[in-house]
């Protein structure tokens, strides 16, 4: 993963997207005010550590995508099957124009995620990716809904508590992964997830 993270941080799309950011991060909020010094870190560096935990064959379905962290960052390092799925509208704009601009091709799918069937490419399997739409469980509730039994997510520090949590309601398989970029948290993923019958 380290030669990809290097070969990334050197693209210049990487450059573009963060200039995009920071520029429209001053009308709408996209990323913590706090956090725009410390962007590749905090943000870039964070959502590029998950790629070697998805296969290029695979559809992804980023979650509650806001400023298209992850869904953006995986589209830049080559992942051709991706949607983007984020209800706010200025968001959409936002993300749209990074699609434009950039030249990247990924699906924006503008709408409450419970009002959406995901579509699903021939003989391609599905991964949910999400980094701040919620816990786990609420997650899963969306993974459930839409068909979707796999996902790679990226959790803070209560990551422990969130699986504990999903238990009570959930069966699944899983495996943590260390964060690169905070000790504390971790990368979550998960297969075979089932609602428990009640």
């Amino acid at each position: 993963m380290a030669d990809s993270l290097c070969g990334v941080f050197m693209n210049d799309l990487i450059e573009k997207y963060a200039h995009m950011l920071i520029q429209w991060n001053k009308n709408i909020n996209l990323i913590q005010a706090n956090t725009v010094d410390n962007l590749y870190e905090r943000h870039i560096k964070d959502c590029i550590q998950i790629e070697s935990f998805i296969g290029f064959d695979e559809c992804i379905v980023d979650i509650g995508s806001g400023a298209g962290l992850p869904g953006v960052i995986l589209s830049i390092c080559g992942f051709q099957d991706i949607t983007l799925c984020e209800k706010n509208s200025k968001k959409c704009i936002f993300l749209r124009d990074v699609r434009s601009k950039l030249g990247l091709n990924f699906k924006i799918e503008q709408n409450d995620i419970y009002n959406w069937n995901v579509s699903r490419g021939a003989n391609k399997k599905l991964v949910a990716v999400s980094r701040a739409f919620g816990s786990l469980s609420k997650i899963f509730d969306v993974m459930c809904h839409l068909d979707i039994d796999s996902g790679v997510f990226l959790k803070g520090e209560n990551y422990k508590n969130e699986i504990n949590e999903a238990k009570k309601i959930y069966n699944f398989n899983y495996k943590t992964h260390d964060s690169i970029t905070n000790k504390k948290s971790a990368i979550v993923i998960v297969n075979s997830l089932k609602r428990l019958k009640q």
